[in-house]
Parts: structure tokens; sequence; C-alpha cells
């Protein structure tokens, strides 16, 4: 397309889901990047004032914003699902015979468009989002999170986790930054590939969305290990002596806090969650690597709770917070300086 204002900005989205007696189903779907007051924010932003073309491009990037409330279906637009039967070996031909048909159907969104009152508008993809597996899948992609180890890459984006190429290394020097775009992580042309997109760098198309990733990805690890290491430092009142050896007793006073955390500090949320235990937490032993098994927007919330606990104290589940910070109650520099992360890195999350 000759003209950028003809241009409609969408995603692809594809995930699984729970369908009839909790069967998989899969899903595909796009979804607008204009949300449903977009215009109105992009013109108070502009009202009565001189702006230049890149000013009133700015502002209408900072207007798209998703529209996170009403029905899905005012932003979010079914395009198919499959059973789990239908998807799954021997039948991934049909899976792949519907990307192609999905990306077929893209690609002449994009040259030929659709017409409205006279004039032509067309569809511009400019990401695919979804979890790891959806994504790998999608792209039929041969470096992926589900590579590491044998030296295949872990990273559609770069060559981190090749055995030159640490993908840990979270450094501005990081090798794997100087290796971006360099190798396409496919072989041959993947269906999804008709789509047009970036010419010097197609792998950009798959998006990692920030539901995987924060919600039910990092920050559900932060927030169990958070939980773990507190209730064994005995941060809860009422923890003393051998009740420390107690994981059981130690939580359900942790979850008595986070409850009224919820009721009183937090507009009376509801959690989904109903108990922190060793199974919502994953945490059989001392010697296991805690993960938080609760839905996405409880993370959210047990995330606001840390920011409260740690600033103004615990409570007992009925009472007021004391109003002093967990770090002001030790002397112990490690305690000290694993407390302020906590506290960073629970802002940072709930910022971002």
């Amino acid at each position: 397309p000759a003209e950028l204002s003809q241009c409609i900005p969408y995603f692809l989205f594809s995930d699984e889901g729970r369908g009839y007696r909790k069967s998989p189903l899969l899903v595909w779907a796009f979804e607008a990047c204009f949300g449903i007051k977009t215009r109105e924010v992009y013109e108070r932003a502009t009202a009565n004032k001189e702006l230049d073309a890149h000013a009133r491009a700015l502002a209408c990037l900072d207007a798209q914003q998703h529209t996170a409330k009403y029905s899905s279906l005012k932003s979010r637009f079914l395009l198919a699902v499959l059973p789990h039967g239908w998807y799954k070996k021997p039948r991934a031909h049909v899976y792949y015979a519907l990307v192609d048909a999905i990306s077929s159907k893209c690609a002449d969104l994009f040259t030929t468009g659709v017409s409205l009152q006279g004039k032509q508008f067309y569809g511009a993809l400019i990401g695919i989002k979804g979890d790891s597996p959806a994504l790998t899948k999608a792209g039929r992609l041969n470096r992926a999170y589900n590579r590491l180890g044998h030296d295949s890459g872990m990273c559609p984006l770069c060559m981190g986790g090749k055995l030159s190429v640490p993908w840990e290394d979270m450094r501005d020097s990081a090798v794997w930054r100087t290796t971006i775009g360099l190798k396409r992580p496919w072989t041959g042309t993947p269906e999804i590939q008709q789509i047009p997109s970036s010419v010097s760098a197609p792998e950009l198309l798959f998006r990692n969305d920030s539901f995987h990733v924060v919600k039910i990805g990092i920050g559900r690890h932060f927030c169990a290990s958070v939980l773990v290491m507190l209730s064994a430092w005995g941060m809860w009142p009422g923890v003393a002596g051998d009740d420390k050896k107690n994981f059981s007793d130690r939580m359900d006073r942790a979850y008595r806090d986070f409850k009224y955390c919820c009721a009183h500090e937090l507009g009376g949320a509801s959690p989904h969650v109903k108990a922190f235990t060793r199974d919502t937490l994953h945490f059989s032993n001392e010697s296991s690597y805690p993960v938080a098994g609760w839905k996405g927007a409880d993370t959210m919330l047990v995330l606001r709770f840390f920011v409260r606990l740690l600033r103004y104290g615990a409570t007992d589940g009925q009472s007021a917070r004391p109003g002093v910070a967990l770090v002001d109650g030790t002397e112990d520099p490690f305690k000290k300086g694993m407390l302020t992360a906590m506290l960073d890195g629970s802002c940072a999350l709930v910022k971002y």
C-alpha cells in the first residue's frame, strides 16, 4: 500500500485454551491496535496545538491504547478454533493447513485490502502474539525455548543459546546482541511467511506478550520465591520458635495478611487463589524451586501486596500495618539487601 493513512495495524494471536470437559483447544484470533477510545485520546492530546507531522505521529502512537474493558468481542476477533484431536499428531497437517489459510487471507488483506465508502483500506500485520509453544509451532521455529542444550539456539530473534553465545548474559556488551537478525530461525518457507513483514528481519513478527511473560511467567516465579523466603525468615506475626519449621502455619499467616490486603488496601479485590500451600507454590521440599500455579490476575494482586508488606510491615490479618518497613526490622546486611531487592522487583513488575 502506498498510503499509510489507509493502513490499519493489527496483531494475530494464537494460544491453547480449555473447551468441553476441560479438553485442550487451539484458538486463532486477530486483535486491533486501535482501542475504542483511541480517537478520543488522540483528539484531546492534539486539540488547539500546533504540531508537526512527527509530533502528531507520536501522539497517535500514544493514543493506541488497547481496549481493556467492555466485551472482548469489541477488540478481539475470532478466526478459528481447533479441538485438540485435530491439531495433535498424526493430524498436525490440519493445523498447518489452517495457518496457511489464515496467512493467505492476511496477505490478500495487505495487497488488495477492503473497500469502505469508496475508499480502500489495508491490513498491516505488525506481530503474532502467544506463548513460546504457540509461536514455535506457528513459525516452524528451529531456534526456540525447547532447543536449549542442543547447541541449536533458544531464541528466534538472535543466536542466544548456542555454545558460544550465552543467553543468560544481560549486559549491554552481551554477545547475543550482535547476532540479532543474523540468521533466520527456520528452514524453507513457513506458511506464516506469506504475510508481508520486515524484509531484513522477518522473525521480528513473533512477539512475546506481557501476559505470558510476566503474569503467568517470571511474575509467578518471583512471587513464589519471595513468599518462601519471607516465611523462612519468620516475617509474619506469630511465627516464632518451632513455628518457623512448620511451612503450612507460616503460609496460613501469609495468606491471612494477603486477604487483609485485598479487602482493605486493594479496594476489596477477590483473589482466585484460596490458600498459599506447597501445592500452590509447587514447593514439594526445601531443595525444590518454587513457582506459583495461580491465575495471572492473582500475580498482580500478590505483587501489590508485597509492595505494602515490604514498605509498611506485616499484619496478623485483622489489624492495620505497623508502618515500619521490613528492611528496618533486621540488622543482617544480606537480609537488608534481599528485602530491598524484593521491593524494587515488586514495584518494577507492577509498573511494567
